[in-house]
């Protein structure tokens, strides 16, 4: 039973409710029932006044107190408001449906694998729709992340999904070889950093690839992102670990290192500059090679 306005001002108008109201809530939630002890610490002139009516212990000069739960609800039982339960009136306080953890959490879990049961169906058939129904039975890349991105904003998961699963469309009928990750992203958004590896577009759209092309456990490294999106057709634009060595001789010792002399030897006019890329980190180049400029090239 709900509380009629007069009494429900009456607790709201006596901030010494508050955090009574507060604790007794939370031990519901936790335990699912009304049980429990709550504790107080730091009490207000106002908090020490209802709890000494209620509990009927001069707590006046009291800094904290305990108080079981069932001894508060008992006391209700001598006042006006006896024919309220405990429950009835924490609802009408708070405005809420009373509901322990537990329920909350049965009730989050139902409506998140609604919605991706939901868009899988919508997507029945495609790409994105084996993704889905990956992320929904949780053997998909990233589908820790994504169950996790429900709790924060429903709406906002469900509109990356729809982009993200829009992008696999695009991918799924290219009828390019590859397109360059900031060129697709405004092709399917509109905006060419959507689906930057930082961004959480690019995440999800990384571990839908990851998924589609079986690679489950996911990509950590740049290396095997790169690899999972040139697989898929796109390019990622960023800085290369090779340098392009133009117009250089490599010696090992004394020699000519004969990859250099190949590679020389084999670019026509003869006065021609040799190019070769390299890894910039090498162990080998950067500590047994010797360069420098051939026939004054700079």
């Amino acid at each position: 039973m709900k509380l009629n306005e007069v009494d429900l001002e009456f607790f709201r108008h006596n901030p010494g409710y508050e955090r009574v109201f507060r604790g007794i809530l939370a031990r519901y939630r936790s335990l699912g029932r009304l049980g429990g002890t709550v504790t107080l610490s730091n009490l207000t002139t106002a908090e020490r006044e209802v709890l000494s009516n209620h509990l009927r212990r001069d707590l006046s000069k009291q800094k904290t107190v305990s108080f079981a739960v069932q001894e508060f609800s008992r006391s209700l039982e001598v006042t006006r408001f006896a024919h309220y339960s405990l429950e009835g009136i924490l609802a009408s306080y708070f405005e809420i449906e009373l509901t322990t953890a537990k329920e909350d959490a049965e009730r989050f879990a139902a409506e998140r694998s609604e919605l991706l049961v939901s868009l899988a169906r919508e997507h029945e058939a495609t790409i994105a729709g084996r993704w889905l129904q990956a992320i929904s039975e949780r053997r998909a890349a990233g589908s820790l992340r994504i169950l996790q991105a429900y709790g924060e904003s429903p709406a906002l998961l469900k509109e990356q999904i729809q982009t993200v699963a829009r992008a696999l469309d695009v991918l799924d009928r290219r009828n390019v070889p590859y397109w360059r990750l900031p060129v697709f992203a405004s092709l399917v958004t509109m905006d060419p950093h959507a689906f930057d590896l930082e961004a959480p577009l690019g995440k999800m759209l990384v571990d839908a690839l990851c998924t589609v092309l079986g690679v489950v456990e996911g990509c950590s490294s740049r290396e095997e992102i790169g690899e999972i999106l040139y697989g898929a057709g796109l390019l990622v634009d960023e800085v290369s670990n090779f340098v392009t060595c133009s117009g250089l001789e490599g010696y090992l010792g004394q020699e000519i290192h004969p990859v250099w002399a190949g590679a020389i030897k084999c670019r026509e006019p003869s006065d021609c500059l040799a190019i070769m890329c390299l890894p910039i980190s090498s162990t080998w180049m950067r500590s047994t090679l010797i360069f420098w400029k051939r026939d004054g090239y700079k």
